[in-house]
């Protein structure tokens, strides 16, 4: 438990992305943070979202929300934006600077993990949404331990007072040189349930986005444009389109892997198929040797 400078205000409990905060007996105060888990850019701002929530850590209708970014490496918070009162923002600077260290460990571990996963990584044949491929699945949270981090690749989007996750998906073929991308908005109550996608989004590269698919049945065409406009201007800092095409092309060096994966354990059983060389280039195409990419599989 970390004390504050205020003694009536607390941390209830601290995960890998999520400070639950007690204000007093009657308002909890809920703190998601979240980080680019991508190895192959660097940031030191994480996206950081505040709302009051009931014992459940759900958001209360008309309850406070806050949406910031916070640089852990300069301690600051920038593009501050929500309905909290100034001295609310000064206990959140409190206790965000509080764990600036935890902040910082995670980041560094999530990079860890996610570099060792895009090395290591072969895709599931069921895994393609549509002909396009999730990037947090490259980073699967499989863990049910709490004590053990969990790096989630999607974004938690707080929108009238409901949590959304929004995860980005490409195309995977490592013949095609797109890099088109599928946003993909799911209420957070349907994650456990298995339901289908409520909104789809496809984006371009430098132009714009345009709505694919809405489940009417769970919200309507309005809220589905006010829903994604609002994920648009609010989304990470570091969601660009330079980090869209960095995903993409990790995808698509996975893929690669993965095809070659099947190719060898299908002909591993010819009696003359011919064999790789340690020191050969790898078929992927990533430009390392084969002992140093799809060989280590």
């Amino acid at each position: 438990m970390n004390s504050v400078s205020d003694p009536s205000s607390f941390v209830l409990t601290t995960q890998t992305n999520v400070i639950v905060w007690k204000v007093d007996d009657e308002k909890t105060l809920t703190i998601i943070h979240q980080f680019n888990p991508n190895p192959e850019t660097s940031t030191s701002i994480a996206s950081v979202v505040a709302f009051q929530s009931d014992r459940e850590n759900v958001p209360i209708q008309g309850g406070i929300l806050m949406q910031f970014d916070y640089d852990f490496q300069s301690d600051r918070l920038t593009r501050f934006r929500g309905d909290g009162c100034h001295c609310l923002r000064e206990r959140l600077e409190k206790i965000i600077a509080q764990q600036r260290e935890t902040i910082a460990n995670w980041w560094r571990m999530a990079k860890e993990k996610s570099k060792d996963d895009l090395e290591r990584s072969i895709f599931d044949p069921e895994l393609s949404h549509e002909g396009m491929i999730g990037y947090h699945e490259l980073t699967p949270e499989v863990s049910t331990d709490l004590s053990k981090p969990t790096f989630p690749a999607g974004t938690i989007f707080i929108h009238n007072a409901a949590r959304w996750w929004v995860t980005d998906m490409y195309c995977a073929n490592p013949e095609c040189h797109c890099h088109d991308t599928l946003f993909v908005f799911y209420p957070v109550h349907d994650l456990a349930s298995q339901q289908k996608d409520t909104v789809c989004v496809d984006y371009i590269l430098n132009k714009s986005y345009t709505i694919r698919d809405v489940d009417e049945g769970t919200i309507t065409a309005d809220a589905a444009h006010d829903l994604v406009k609002s994920w648009f201007a609010n989304k990470p800092v570091w969601f660009t389109d330079a980090e869209i095409t960095s995903r993409s092309k990790q995808l698509k060096r996975v893929m690669a892997r993965t095809m070659l994966h099947r190719a060898t354990h299908r002909t591993s059983e010819e009696p003359h198929a011919r064999k790789i060389g340690r020191n050969e280039a790898c078929p992927c195409g990533s430009g390392k040797k084969f002992k140093a990419c799809c060989g280590k599989q």
